[in-house]
């Protein structure tokens, strides 16, 4: 996918957790002080998985591979066009993870956490959970 979309954003799945991002605690910040996911808006006429992977680089260090895609759905999030993309990194650790210029903290939080957690954005949950019944469909385990 090339046109019609505003931005990209993404569950990466490893050893049970999703890799998340504590947005900064900033007034008038969208979302702030809450737990996210990695993902931005497009620059110019990237497309959405290039732009999925600027920003996961911008914002944790990693590199994807797109041979790790296993899953891609648009949404419509205030009235803009966005594709949540679901990646899987088996042999991601925590520390693989380097904090870029935004947020407070990165975490490989476990899946169950992430679902329950009163901070985490709640329009990503149903995202997350969706990608991981696909993958238990598919009989992936995370």
């Amino acid at each position: 996918m090339t046109g019609g979309f505003n931005g990209a954003k993404g569950a990466i799945i490893a050893r049970g957790g999703v890799v998340t991002l504590l947005r900064d605690a900033q007034p008038g910040l969208a979302w702030s002080g809450c737990w996210d996911l990695p993902g931005g808006a497009r620059e110019g006429g990237e497309s959405a998985w290039a732009c999925f992977a600027r920003e996961t680089l911008e914002e944790t260090g990693l590199v994807l591979d797109r041979r790790a895609l296993r899953w891609c759905r648009a949404h419509m999030v205030a009235g803009r066009h966005v594709v949540f993309f679901g990646v899987v990194m088996p042999g991601l650790r925590a520390g693989d993870l380097r904090l870029g210029d935004e947020g407070q903290a990165l975490a490989l939080m476990p899946l169950g956490r992430f679902l329950a957690h009163p901070k985490a954005i709640a329009a990503l949950k149903p995202r997350v959970g969706a990608f991981c019944r696909a993958l238990a469909r598919r009989g992936i385990c995370v």
